[in-house]
């Protein structure tokens, strides 16, 4: 499509969750006027305000509260005025179509920060990151995404483009100049600024949350023999009846999960088949177990269940020797069938065999539901600082994308440098140079590719 800015646009900005306050976007020439009439009140004299007003629409008067932004301070650069309407999504999507009419449009997906783009309010990175905000699930997506907001990622691409210019500049003064005696740089000069530039690109894109990541949620496990209690803890950590439960061995086969909201984010808790080493019923079976170790080995956190309730636990230690998982919390389950003293025994045999610290959990009566819960909250905290937590960046696939292309640029560059040919390393570095610089700059992005980036927003963003 073709973005045009010139005319007014309309959008419920609070999604479209159920509620009883919802805000209502209106940005071009017309908003002004279109809000005065919808409340009564002639705004034209307060292009800065914020008043309180009763919204009338088919007989009906909606306490709403008005914002108002003039041009240059709004958040599209253009005059903009937000309707914070105290009502149900209903009625807000009845005020919403009494609006839309020729002087109105409803907004496309991602249409006002398309705007605040064009109207140079954010450059494209922060544009992406205004997606990445509204899409992250867990506190470590969300931060990641700020970072990307603020300009972390263009004042990255600020100090490599600087790198790669300072050396172009060097190497093609040294071809202008090439039948006098003054020495520029040395071959072994440029090499060593090739791989400072190097080590920052690799960094930015190692050392980021890469798009994949991002969309994906952190995984856990659980893991165990068969009726060890996992779909019932399932059923119980997720508040609803995803997996079944029974007394029959083996009755789970596929992979079941389940999104779980935890203190810092969301993550996704799957349930697999029970481990069981020497007695496999059929190929089925065989085949089910060879994926439940798979997945779990692949997972951010692997939830181990024990059944307390055991008279012994050489089974048990017997399936933990077959998991590679990096990060495993131990939890005894059932624990609701044994008296004090002989849970108390038993949680104590189980640690002494696992040499480590047991969580003591009931589906059933949801004795230790929370702690382990929080547990999990930790671990996933805990793991997510490993791998470097809020210092990472939000890195989007065009980034990653652009950045792999500047690597392979300067690398060819180093080659032609060493083989003596300035001239041809000069071009490798320029390309490298307008790939990074091109992703902010409006002139280097075409109607197409703004159309898949802000395609992936929401209405009302």
């Amino acid at each position: 499509m073709m973005y045009n800015t010139q005319d007014t646009i309309i959008a419920i900005s609070s999604g479209s969750m159920p509620g009883v306050r919802h805000l209502l976007r209106i940005s071009g020439p017309e908003a002004v006027n279109i809000t005065s009439s919808l409340i009564n009140i002639d705004l034209e004299e307060n292009r800065r305000c914020v008043i309180k007003c009763k919204v009338n629409v088919h007989g009906m008067q909606i306490n709403a509260v008005v914002y108002v932004f003039p041009f240059l301070n709004s958040y599209t650069g253009d005059l903009l005025v937000e309707l914070s309407l105290f009502c149900s999504l209903g009625t807000a999507q009845l005020i919403l179509e009494t609006l839309v009419s020729e002087k109105v449009r409803l907004a496309s997906p991602g249409e006002f920060t398309a705007r605040a783009y064009l109207n140079g309010k954010i450059d494209l990175s922060g544009a992406e990151a205004v997606a990445e905000i509204v899409s992250s699930s867990n506190r470590f997506q969300l931060e990641a995404a700020q970072k990307l907001l603020e300009g972390k990622l263009s004042g990255i691409i600020i100090q490599i483009g600087e790198d790669l210019i300072n050396l172009m500049s060097l190497l093609e003064a040294e071809l202008d100049f090439c039948e006098e005696e003054t020495l520029f740089i040395t071959a072994e000069q440029a090499s060593l600024r090739i791989d400072t530039i190097l080590t920052a690109l690799e960094s930015l894109i190692d050392g980021s949350i890469r798009y994949e990541a991002m969309i994906a949620l952190p995984s856990v496990g659980l893991v165990g023999a068969p009726n060890s209690g996992k779909s019932s803890l399932l059923n119980a950590i997720s508040g609803a009846n995803r997996s079944i439960v029974s007394s029959q061995v083996a009755t789970t086969r596929d992979i079941l999960t389940a999104k779980v909201s935890l203190a810092n984010g969301d993550c996704v808790m799957f349930d697999c088949a029970g481990i069981n080493i020497e007695n496999k019923v059929d190929i089925l079976d065989e085949l089910a177990q060879q994926a439940a170790i798979e997945a779990i080995n692949s997972a951010t956190i692997a939830v181990f269940c024990v059944p307390i309730d055991s008279s012994n636990f050489r089974e048990d230690t017997r399936i933990l020797s077959l998991l590679r998982a990096e990060n495993i919390l131990y939890v005894a389950t059932k624990c609701d069938k044994l008296t004090s003293s002989e849970l108390s025994e038993k949680i104590s045999l189980l640690s002494n065999m696992l040499s480590g610290s047991i969580l003591v959990t009931s589906s059933k009566d949801g004795r230790g539901l929370d702690v382990l819960r929080d547990a999990i909250n930790e671990a996933l905290v805990s793991r997510e600082l490993e791998l470097g937590g809020t210092e990472r960046l939000a890195v989007n696939q065009r980034h990653r994308s652009a950045a792999i292309h500047a690597v392979e640029c300067v690398k060819n560059a180093k080659i032609e440098i060493l083989n003596g040919n300035n001239e041809l390393a000069s071009i490798y570095l320029r390309d490298a140079y307008e790939t990074l610089v091109n992703l902010d700059q409006e002139k280097s992005v075409d109607e197409q590719m703004l159309d898949r980036i802000f395609s992936n927003f929401c209405i009302g963003k």
